[in-house]
């Protein structure tokens, strides 16, 4: 693929990367705004000696590349700006770790162009997919991130973006540094009172060295954010295969997690045995895998009541409800096992009633997972349940959701809830959780939280339960 020629100014500089030829970019103060490196070749990543891998393959990368393209097409866009975490990996492979920072991928017809932070050095372009081409920019100015994208996009006319990521603020930053042809139109939306230090270029400097500024009046942008998750529900082989792998390490995680109950040992204490059980087996099953984001949630007692509550000092104790929540995070894909458990001899019976009646909806949810249907439908079936024992006003949220590149701080797929009002068809290759829970209030017997979660994928005659793993009164009572 043909290089842009670098930019008038733009000294060729040596860095520790043999054989590559970086240049870099100055603002008006001499300070190095960014480092451009030419489009990673295939050679390039097969001589670089790195640990970490892609676990997925160039073709796959290529064929999501080639849906967002068509895309674009079908939405008359010039480029798509990518700035979440989960959208930059989905297509890059780069997980990054924003501390602050921002960064974008453009995607047009011809290119992919990524902007990092220095903070990351050559970590982005060790681990970005080939075909690439990247900017590092520096902290020397507040704007050098706008500058980049200026450069990349500040010549079209229609762009997409991801309005559920980027905030209000940076798009109208983008707005005004990328898209204005004059120093009177080009605005800093944060002025210092001085220009020492590290702050931003006048816009009257900054505007002489705008080129090829798209007309406003023609400008468009297209929030690309649902049209892109819609891409990401439907999971390739591969995805499938590193998501049905991670079930298998939940899985032992959990054993690990059981094995390490005793009264009085403290609940980060016994999760402590789990995660350590699932980064082995993350390490030695994907050792070319980042070894990040991997966690468990076990909860006790009262602390069961809500399904995100951290690990705390309690001790376990005796005749404690228990919340066992296995998460492996591997290459940035995200899988879940979720057990309702009991630590005593002398279960009441309204906590076998409240637990049983969350079972019989966690077991007819997951018969329902089949293609065709429709989410809000399945919610409103379950719902039944509920109403039947008198329990429906003890769940606050969904029922399960779509899996895939997610953590619990990026990658939620909103469209894929199963929720009373979500219209949305399952469709093979999807991948599902089904995760009843419900919160019986503290003042009352049996109080607590009850949840099961396994995760199924939706095939072409019904669905395969990914997680299978023992749930219920029968085998998750442990006795003291």
């Amino acid at each position: 693929m043909p290089q842009k020629p670098s930019p008038e100014g733009a000294k060729p500089i040596s860095l520790e990367l043999p054989g590559l030829k970086v240049t870099k970019e100055n603002d008006s103060a001499g300070r190095t705004r960014f480092y451009m490196y030419p489009t990673k070749q295939e050679a390039e990543e097969q001589e670089d000696g790195k640990v970490v891998r892609p676990f997925f393959s160039k073709a796959e990368f290529d064929h999501r590349l080639s849906k967002v393209r068509a895309m674009m097409l079908e939405e008359g866009l010039d480029a798509v700006v990518l700035t979440s975490m989960h959208n930059i990996k989905y297509f890059t492979n780069f997980l990054y770790c924003p501390f602050g920072r921002s960064y974008a991928v453009v995607i047009t017809k011809d290119e992919v162009v990524m902007s990092t932070a220095g903070t990351d050095q050559q970590q982005p372009r060790r681990d970005e997919i080939y075909g690439i081409r990247n900017y590092v920019y520096t902290d020397w100015n507040k704007q050098n991130y706008l500058e980049v994208l200026r450069k990349e996009i500040g010549h079209f006319t229609k762009i997409g973006y991801e309005a559920d990521h980027m905030n209000c603020q940076l798009f109208e930053e983008m707005k005004a540094y990328c898209f204005s042809s004059s120093a009177d139109s080009a605005t800093t939306p944060s002025s210092p009172s001085s220009s020492s230090g590290g702050g931003e270029e006048p816009a009257a400097k900054r505007a002489k060295t705008t080129t090829g500024s798209s007309d406003s009046s023609l400008l468009k942008f297209t929030n690309v954010s649902k049209l892109l998750m819609k891409q990401r529900l439907v999971k390739t082989e591969q995805e499938v295969e590193l998501i049905r792998e991670a079930c298998k390490v939940a899985n032992q995680g959990c054993d690990a997690t059981i094995a390490a109950m005793k009264e009085g040992v403290k609940e980060w204490k016994v999760a402590e045995a789990g995660l350590q059980k699932m980064n082995e087996l993350i390490s030695e099953k994907f050792p070319a895998s980042e070894m990040r984001d991997t966690w468990v949630w076990f909860q006790s007692g009262i602390n069961t009541d809500g399904a995100h509550n951290a690990l705390t000092s309690k001790p376990l104790r005796k005749e404690d409800l228990l919340s066992f929540n296995m998460f492996p995070m591997i290459d940035g894909y995200y899988a879940a096992l979720e057990r309702t458990g009991y630590f005593g001899n002398h279960i009441s019976e309204q906590h076998l009633k409240y637990w049983n009646v969350n079972v019989e909806v966690f077991e007819k949810g997951r018969e329902m997972l089949q293609p065709g249907k429709k989410l809000g439908d399945i919610a409103k079936e379950l719902n039944k349940i509920y109403e039947r024992e008198g329990c429906l006003e003890y769940r606050t949220f969904g029922y399960g959701h779509s899996l895939g590149i997610m953590c619990h701080y990026y990658g939620r797929e909103t469209i894929l809830e199963l929720r009373e009002d979500n219209e949305m068809i399952l469709e093979p290759g999807m991948v599902v959780s089904m995760e009843p829970h419900i919160t019986v209030p503290e003042n009352l017997p049996g109080a607590g939280g009850y949840r099961e979660h396994d995760i199924l994928l939706i095939t072409e005659t019904g669905n395969e339960n990914l997680t299978n793993f023992k749930y219920g009164s029968k085998d998750m009572i442990f006795k003291v």
